[in-house]
C-alpha cells in the first residue's frame, strides 16, 4: 500500500492572494498560511506558501482570500530547499491546494471583492410559513 501525501489546515491569510500568469496562460494564484506547533511556550510559527493553479485561479474564491480571510484548505504538502544568495541553504513549506473554503465569519475589514456581477442575494427562506404551530405526534412507530 503507498501512502498519500494529503494535507488540511485552518488558516488565516498572511496577505491577500496575487494572481499571475505563466508564459503559456496558466493562472497561479498565491498566498501564505500559518502553522502553529507545540503549546505554551513552545509554540512555534511556520509559514506555509499555498497555490492554487489553472481555471481555479482566475476566479472563484481567489477575490475573498484578502489578508486575515480564515480558510480551510486541502492539498499536496512540500518541502523545497535551495541556496539563497548569501549562500546558505533555505527552505519552505509550500501547498498544492486541492480544496479551499472560507471558514470565518464576515469581518468588517473584510470587503466584497468589486465585481460588476456581484449583488447580495435577498435569504430565501424569508417568505417560508412558519411551522412552529404544527401539532407533532409523539405516537412515532420508530
Amino acid at each position: 500500500m503507498s501512502a498519500k501525501n494529503h494535507f488540511a489546515c485552518i488558516g488565516n491569510l498572511g496577505g491577500d492572494a496575487e494572481t499571475k500568469f505563466t508564459q503559456k496562460g496558466t493562472a497561479i494564484a498565491t498566498f501564505s498560511l500559518p502553522v502553529v506547533s507545540g503549546y505554551g511556550d513552545n509554540q512555534k510559527t511556520s509559514w506555509m506558501r499555498c497555490s492554487i493553479i489553472g481555471k481555479r485561479a482566475e476566479g472563484g474564491v481567489v477575490p475573498y482570500l484578502k489578508k486575515g480571510t480564515q480558510v480551510a484548505v486541502i492539498g499536496e504538502i512540500s518541502l523545497n530547499t535551495w541556496t539563497g544568495k548569501d549562500g546558505a541553504e533555505k527552505t519552505s513549506l509550500e501547498l498544492k491546494v486541492d480544496d479551499i473554503s472560507l471558514v470565518g465569519g464576515k469581518s468588517s475589514e473584510h470587503r466584497e471583492p468589486a465585481s460588476p456581477g456581484y449583488a447580495k442575494k435577498a435569504d430565501p427562506f424569508a417568505d417560508s410559513p412558519d411551522f412552529g404551530d404544527v401539532p407533532v405526534d409523539d405516537d412515532i412507530p420508530f
